[in-house]
């Protein structure tokens, strides 16, 4: 199954808005396979070798595994306070609560929560919270 984003590109332009398709895997954590939140703990985070998972995989994901071997710059073994990526198996010695959000795909998440109904665009700035056309520009 598929999710429809609809994203405008114009917001003054009506004839200027598209539709993209984006696969539902696309949007799913590879690991639990439930779709991504732009809340935690289901935020997609990014591993040093730049694979996305959500934050709750990939805590237990390195409580599981352990501390994994590195390797330095000789050659040489080296224990490594870190998880090995669930992908390709890289070392990744940054702690899972330190790692950075993959703000583009929380963005494609948001839009595919738009358009299906799933949550409002809410402004700041005016008064009844509702965005207009200048809002979304």
């Amino acid at each position: 199954m598929e999710a429809s984003v609809h994203v405008r590109v114009d917001g003054t332009d009506a004839r200027r808005e598209h539709t993209i398709v984006v696969p539902r895997e696309a949007i799913c954590c590879p690991l639990c396979e439930e779709p991504f939140e732009t809340t935690e703990p289901r935020t997609p985070c990014v591993t040093t070798c730049f694979h996305t998972f959500c934050r709750l995989c990939l805590q237990a994901w390195a409580k599981e595994k352990g501390a994994v071997a590195g390797v330095g710059a000789a050659g040489a073994l080296y224990a490594a306070d870190g998880f090995s990526c669930p992908t390709c198996r890289a070392v990744c010695t940054v702690a899972v609560e330190a790692l950075q959000l993959n703000f583009a795909l929380m963005t494609v998440v948001e839009a595919e929560r738009v358009s299906t109904g799933q949550t409002q665009l809410v402004c700041q700035e005016c008064e009844d919270g509702m965005p207009t056309s200048h809002c979304l520009e």
